[in-house]
């Protein structure tokens, strides 16, 4: 009886490790514009860029302006991932 547990066991943690991996496949992950400011105040933008989906992945369209560490974001879609 013990085996049977053991055996039925391992085949759940198969199956979750399955379910883990085929989920990665199709994930989709968020895309942002930023709005880069020129100082802590945030009132002027000084720079800009977007995040685009570029063959299932998250890329960086170039940047617009300047950069610098006071900035915003702003979510603008979902790219869809790879289907395989």
């Amino acid at each position: 009886m013990l085996n049977v547990k053991m055996m039925l066991a391992g085949a759940l943690v198969a199956a979750a490790a399955a379910v883990g991996l085929s989920s990665q496949a199709g994930s989709s992950e968020p895309m942002y514009f930023y709005y880069f400011y020129s100082d802590a105040s945030m009132t002027d933008v000084v720079g800009f860029r977007r995040d685009v989906c570029t063959n299932g992945y998250v890329t960086s369209a170039p940047l617009l302006g300047q950069r610098t560490p006071y900035f915003d974001t702003e979510l603008v879609g979902m790219c869809p991932g790879y289907l395989f």
